[in-house]
């Protein structure tokens, strides 16, 4: 295994533990009425781990994945203040 890979793989691990620690907090009973909004931060976060996952082992799709999860966390952030 190349040095390159290595790091992709420790940086993979660290976004897969963000997304498993958020995860980990998440209940719908707090985000009351908003459940799909719920449904797609949780969703985003799957895609976010598998994509940083994808990417570390060099799958093709990946950087998709890794773009709609990063993107979806953004939207989908219930702390994120709307304009």
């Amino acid at each position: 295994m190349s040095a390159g890979t290595i790091f992709l793989l420790l940086a993979a691990g660290v976004v897969l533990m963000r997304c498993a620690c958020v995860a980990s907090h998440l209940t719908p009973r707090k985000w009351g009425a908003h459940r799909i909004r719920y449904a797609a931060y949780a969703g985003s976060l799957a895609a976010l781990g598998a994509g940083a996952l994808g990417v570390a082992l060099h799958w093709q799709p990946a950087g998709i994945m890794l773009l709609i999860g990063a993107a979806g966390v953004i939207l989908f952030d219930r702390r994120t203040p709307r304009a």
